[in-house]
């Protein structure tokens, strides 16, 4: 039952992780389709990209120190 568990929860972790890549890239082919012009949209898209790698920067950290954690303690 631990496996199972840890394994879904693995899975999970890193689904959040590579959906977010994939949305960055997807908000990328947007804004490359798109060709914006004006200083406002540049802008939106930019702290919707930034946004995102914040995120998953420190989603990713969170990750990392639950694992450390786990380890100090064993």
């Amino acid at each position: 039952m631990g496996l199972i568990r840890r394994s879904i929860r693995f899975i999970a972790e890193y689904f959040v992780f590579f959906v977010g890549l994939l949305f960055i890239f997807v908000i990328g082919g947007v804004y490359a389709f798109l060709r914006p012009e004006g200083l406002v949209i540049n802008l939106i898209f930019l702290i919707i990209a930034l946004g995102w790698i914040i995120f998953l920067i420190k989603y990713f950290w969170d990750i990392m120190d639950k694992g450390r954690d786990k380890k100090v303690r064993n």
